[in-house]
């Protein structure tokens, strides 16, 4: 009989210490399932802070590509500017070099052939300044031409550049108020579907949406033909 309990004796605390070990495993296991979630759950939140990064920047070389868009363009209409300035002086020097002696009727054409050449020359010397990035400086240039050439050709061209001084150094009030100076004051010009795009630009920039999509849409009205309505036509379609 004392065997039979010796057995049973043994055969329990043999359970007992199995159960024991059994608990042991199974809080062991758990320990290491919960170590691997938080490790998961880590990994989670370095991968979205990550991802927000990269979103982040695929948003900054959206607005750059667009920027330099807008300064390609920029360029583009300043050189045609430019060159058309440059066409029309060589036009004047090579007719004044081969012009026969003038006669007494003809010396107040000369003066005013002059006066036009100065007016081209002045502004040609500010659109250099705008070119070499001295916006300060072309937009003191840019008035003064138009104080002193009132009625030049030029005249709408200038107060146009004006805006683009102040818009490429971010005064944004100030380039709207040039930009619809154009618009208002030489409704005749071929700048004036630049001005108003870049207008709604500036309206945009402002957080003025409403206005600037009214200005676009005038434009593409207007203009409906024009590379300034099809850029018009662009932005809208960005929404």
């Amino acid at each position: 009989m004392k065997h039979w309990y010796r057995l049973v004796a043994t055969v329990v605390a043999g359970a007992a210490l199995a159960g024991c070990a059994a608990d042991d495993v199974m809080v062991k296991r758990q320990a290491e399932m919960e170590s691997r979630i938080e490790n998961l759950l880590q990994s989670n939140k370095a991968m979205n802070a990550q991802l927000a990064d990269v979103s982040g920047e695929l948003l900054r070389i959206k607005e750059q590509v667009r920027a330099n868009g807008d300064d390609i363009g920029r360029l583009t209409a300043g050189q045609k500017d430019l060159r058309e300035s440059l066409d029309a002086l060589h036009a004047r020097e090579v007719k004044v070099k081969t012009a026969p002696p003038a006669t007494r009727g003809e010396v107040v054409n000369r003066d005013a052939v002059k006066e036009k050449d100065s007016a081209q020359d002045a502004y040609v010397k500010a659109y250099g300044l705008y070119s070499s990035d001295r916006y300060d400086e072309a937009v003191k240039a840019f008035t003064s031409f138009m104080q002193t050439y009132p009625a030049s050709e030029f005249a709408a061209n200038a107060q146009y550049w004006i805006g683009e001084c102040h818009y490429t150094q971010s005064n944004l009030p100030l380039a709207l108020d040039a930009f619809q100076k154009v618009i208002s004051n030489y409704p005749a010009s071929k700048k004036v579907p630049d001005a108003m795009l870049k207008a709604a630009y500036t309206l945009y920039a402002m957080h003025s949406d409403d206005k600037g999509r009214v200005m676009l849409e005038n434009l593409i009205e207007k203009y409906p033909k024009s590379p300034a309505a099809d850029k018009a036509r662009e932005r809208l379609s960005r929404k």
